[in-house]
């Protein structure tokens, strides 16, 4: 009956072990799927998205303080488109225009005292004012050209800023998902990690149980093998009376040959 009962407890605690490894490898292949589902990086290329997210902040800022300095100047740019080129040009600062704008200016000036000095037929002034004319559709020219530049610049950089804050929300988002995941990785991996360590426990305690009852089934043949014998182990009264008999006649005859 003890063996009997033995046995039973022996498979129950093997059943148990088979469960408790099979939790364990259920737990492992939880952690795998979860990470591979959640794309969860090491902590490594964590930081790596930390310090791309701190760059492209970096970027933002400068991106949107160009943004707020062509916004101006755009703004300046379609007041002269506006116009029709016939508006304030002084809103970009380049070379050429400012060349143009002194080359007018001087034109003006030498028209003014051609015309105090010959008055307003004389030849020359016809040919200053067709030169001022021609400086000055120039200078319109260039003008609008600058206008156009200063709004597809403007425009650019509007949408270079919004790329970068669109990037920084994903960034965002990425970064708390991630932070999210490796916390429930966390968890499961400790989950995995106990289900391992009642497994090795119990499955250890099982080979100790099959190893201490083979030693007790093994001891057991040995006592059952042995035979034995119960017999009279005190003298044979017959056997030792009949050779003090024999000795004694023995005895006698010899005696008696020495008497003689």
């Amino acid at each position: 009956e003890k063996r009997a009962t033995g046995r039973e407890a022996n498979a129950w605690l093997r059943a148990r072990v088979d469960a408790l490894r099979a939790d364990a490898d259920a737990a492992d292949d939880a952690v795998l799927a979860f990470r591979t589902r959640n794309r969860v990086v090491d902590a490594p290329a964590a930081d790596a998205t930390a310090q791309q997210l701190a760059r492209m902040t970096t970027n933002l800022a400068d991106m949107r303080a160009l943004r707020i300095q062509l916004e101006a100047r755009n703004q300046q740019a379609q007041a002269f488109l506006a116009s029709d080129g016939r508006g304030d040009s002084r809103f970009e600062d380049d070379g050429r225009l400012s060349a143009l704008r002194d080359s007018e200016a001087q034109l003006r000036r030498n028209l003014a005292a051609l015309r105090e000095r010959y008055g307003e037929r004389h030849p020359t002034i016809a040919e200053q004012r067709s030169r001022l004319d021609v400086t000055r559709a120039r200078l319109r020219a260039e003008s609008l050209d600058f206008a156009r530049a200063a709004q597809l610049e403007y425009e650019q950089a509007l949408v270079r800023e919004r790329s970068i804050e669109a990037s920084i929300r994903w960034l965002e988002r990425e970064t708390l998902a991630a932070g999210r995941a490796r916390v429930e990785l966390n968890d499961l991996r400790r989950e995995a990690e106990d289900a391992r360590a009642q497994f090795a426990t119990l499955d250890q305690r099982l080979r100790e149980v099959e190893e201490q009852s083979a030693f007790t089934q093994t001891e057991a043949q040995l006592v059952s093998s042995a035979v034995f014998t119960v017999e009279q182990v005190a003298p044979k009264s017959p056997q030792i009376m009949g050779g003090a008999v024999i000795l004694s006649i023995a005895f006698s005859i010899l005696a008696a040959l020495a008497l003689d």
